[in-house]
């Protein structure tokens, strides 16, 4: 019975049978932290060896994010959790990994190797023996084509020919009408998802590079028929020193520009503020992809072993430095633009890719001052990325725009358009009576001239929200309980109860 229960094939049908049972035409809810649970179990039921510190991470990860979507339930909080979990189950091959970018590669290569395992445990599907194929093709599959096609033929030109064979037709059409193809596609779905946990890597580069991975930097000694190596290389330390000289001098330009223009010298002329919001934060990005590869060029190399490298090391770290006030920059145009025009999901990610950001700038200044490689710079970095991206995904934010945009109405944009967009989570936030809309029109229209004849007459935001409620109280009384989430309990306790 032990056996049985350990088959990997039996695992594999109980885990996309419990799938199918948990989310095949349900919402996510409770049943996500049910699955999340049943994959530790697993975890535990199949541990070998003892797992590495990142494999933890990982795990307490996806446990973090399955717990975000009952009590967050955001759209994102869902496809941060399924990520996790690919990311969790697609690591079982390897659990002692180092690295956490190793991880992510790993668990994509496991997923290129589903079909394979899948083939592995159900063998049924093609045979264990090879085929010849071309004999199937010639022997089977153009004869059925060709007596198929005669038929159709036949069917067509001879009405009393069609009728002989309709009463089999219907015979047919009743037989494949109970089945569902959808849900043998659900399961299907399910038997790919767990067939992760048992997929194979016995040898693989990726796990060497993990095992292998230095995280400081090592000096090169390289033998070369040229005497004056050293001479080279010191020539080659001037180059770069000029050139993060020019580099400094052109970003202290646009910092002195963003502090007098943005920082203390900014003036609202009360139209739109995109450009200024995107154009800083796609400048931002550019600056730190080119302060990640100039680290990855330079730094990655003999200059940083040289003696007397203060002054590279100076004009390096201040590049980086200045790259920190373009993120305070950036925030402050982030905030101004949320002062004016409220709260969204793209400006209030801007905070965690600043952040994100934040990080990676540090981690290069102890690159250079510790003389780490770039597979340190990879490692921090991606765990930086994947703790933030967890964090993330903790809040229900469409209730914190609901409320920060309607408390903000006297002085900041109500884009109703976005706002009715929003989930159900946030329409407690969205109920207010006709009087109060037209209270917040008025106000909307003194501050914002140019929203008059869009915003607020193309729309009539009461109707749309009396209208989502219907929908949001029949559907809720109806659910099942594994969508249970408490943003949405809470907000039917607070329109309806």
């Amino acid at each position: 019975m032990k056996k049985i229960y350990s088959s990997p094939r039996v695992i594999i049908l109980l885990s996309a049978a419990l799938f199918y049972f948990l989310f095949f035409g349900i919402g996510a809810g409770i049943n996500v932290l049910l699955i999340a649970g049943f994959s530790v179990f697993l975890f535990l039921l199949f541990r070998k060896n003892l797992p590495g510190k990142i494999f933890y991470l990982l795990l307490g990860g996806m446990m973090v994010s399955s717990i975000a979507v009952v009590f967050a339930h955001s759209g994102f909080s869902i496809i941060i959790f399924w990520s996790c979990l690919v990311l969790f189950i697609g690591n079982f091959a390897y659990q002692q990994i180092q690295h956490l970018h190793y991880g992510l590669l790993l668990s994509l290569k496991s997923v290129t190797r589903i079909p394979a395992t899948v083939i592995g445990y159900f063998p049924v599907v093609i045979g264990k023996r090879k085929r010849n194929y071309t004999s199937y093709l010639r022997f089977i599959f153009i004869p059925i084509l060709t007596l198929m096609a005669i038929f159709i033929l036949y069917s067509s030109s001879n009405v009393l020919f069609y009728q002989s064979f309709e009463k089999l037709f219907d015979s047919l059409d009743d037989f494949f009408s109970t089945i569902s193809f959808s849900r043998l596609l659900f399961f299907m779905l399910g038997i790919l998802i767990f067939s992760l946990c048992f997929v194979q890597i016995n040898s693989s580069g990726i796990i060497i590079s993990d095992s292998t991975l230095d995280l400081n930097l090592t000096r090169k000694k390289r033998k070369s028929p040229i005497r004056s190596l050293n001479r080279l290389l010191l020539r080659k330390r001037q180059i770069v020193i000029v050139f993060f000289l020019l580099l400094n001098m052109m970003i202290l330009l646009l910092n002195y520009l963003d502090i007098t223009n943005i920082w203390f010298g900014f003036h609202w002329d009360g139209g739109y503020l995109k450009d200024m919001v995107h154009e800083g934060t796609y400048l931002l990005i550019v600056a730190i992809i080119i302060s990640i590869a100039v680290s990855v060029y330079y730094l990655n190399s003999n200059i940083v072993f040289m003696k007397d490298n203060h002054l590279f090391n100076a004009l390096v770290i201040a590049w980086l430095g200045q790259n920190g006030i373009m993120i305070i920059s950036v925030t402050l145009r982030n905030m101004i633009y949320i002062e004016h025009f409220a709260l969204a999901y793209k400006r209030i990610f801007v905070y965690f890719f600043l952040g994100a950001c934040f990080i990676g700038l540090l981690s290069i200044i102890l690159m250079i001052r510790n003389k780490k490689s770039v597979g340190f710079l990879l490692s921090v970095n991606s765990i930086s990325l994947y703790l933030i991206m967890i964090c993330s995904a903790c809040f229900n934010w469409d209730g914190v725009i609901a409320r920060y945009n309607f408390s903000h109405y006297n002085k900041s944009f109500v884009h109703y358009n976005f706002l009715i967009g929003l989930n159900d989570s946030a329409l407690p936030y969205m109920d207010y009576s006709d009087e109060k809309l037209k209270e917040i029109n008025t106000v909307q229209n003194n501050l914002f001239s140019f929203a008059s004849s869009v915003e607020y007459t193309n729309i009539n935001f009461g109707d749309e929200v009396k209208s989502r409620k219907d929908i949001f109280k029949k559907r809720w009384e109806q659910h099942s309980w594994l969508e249970w989430n408490y943003p949405e309990y809470r907000a039917y306790q607070l329109l309806f109860k």
